[in-house]
């Protein structure tokens, strides 16, 4: 098979393998191996056990944003003790395996908007890139991990600009959670957890059994 055809599956890799929607319930824990207390290496590592994590990354030139996917660590052991974090670049015909320079990875605390603010300018690029009321904390890393969900947004981009990617992330957030409100609501259209329901059945149940065995009616 021709090497440019092989590379060119990693798209359809990512939407098609459904394995890797799993990380799309883990969203707290990808927050959390992002946040300063962790170092990059192990939040990497701990990140690299998990299926469906990609990482966003600014390009060097600062105008667009890029995918690193299938983080490896290599090495730690007695024949090589020093640790290599690789992933691969790019999910085209131009993808490739990637070292991370370690030293590159710093944290970040930076004043920023909420998510509010950002969702009411999404239609306006001018206006979005001129918000000034921050008011919320960003305090990450200038690598963000992400679920499957987003990576799969992110591959079908033609054009990943700050602007654009942010804008069709916070869409891709909004349906997500419309759709699974709505999979809740369906579950459950009472509004009470099926899983208390249960609970409650089985306490009922039991009550109702120790009365029988007391002879009571």
């Amino acid at each position: 098979m021709p090497r440019q055809t092989r590379l060119s599956l990693w798209k359809n890799f990512f939407l098609s393998n459904k394995e890797l929607d799993s990380s799309n319930f883990h969203m707290e824990k990808i927050k959390k191996a992002s946040v300063h207390a962790a170092t990059f290496p192990k939040s990497f590592e701990e990140i690299s056990k998990n299926e469906g994590i990609s990482f966003l990354i600014l390009d060097p030139t600062e105008t667009h944003l890029q995918i690193l996917h299938h983080g490896h660590v290599f090495g730690g052991n007695w024949n090589s003790p020093t640790k290599k974090l690789v992933a691969v670049l790019g999910c085209d015909v131009e993808a490739k395996p990637v070292l991370f320079v370690q030293k590159s990875i710093k944290n970040i605390k930076e004043k920023s908007l909420s998510f509010d603010d950002f969702k009411g300018a999404l239609e306006n690029e001018e206006e979005f890139t001129g918000l000034d009321v921050l008011n919320s904390e960003f305090q990450f890393k200038n690598i963000l991990p992400i679920p499957n969900f987003l990576t799969k947004i992110f591959i079908k981009l033609d054009k990943t600009s700050p602007f654009q990617v942010a804008k069709v992330f916070m869409e891709g957030v909004l349906e997500k959670e419309k759709l699974d409100t709505s999979i809740d609501s369906i579950d459950d259209p009472s509004g009470i957890s099926i899983m208390n329901n249960s609970a409650e059945d089985q306490d009922q149940a039991k009550t109702d059994e120790e009365l029988e065995a007391n002879g009571a009616t």
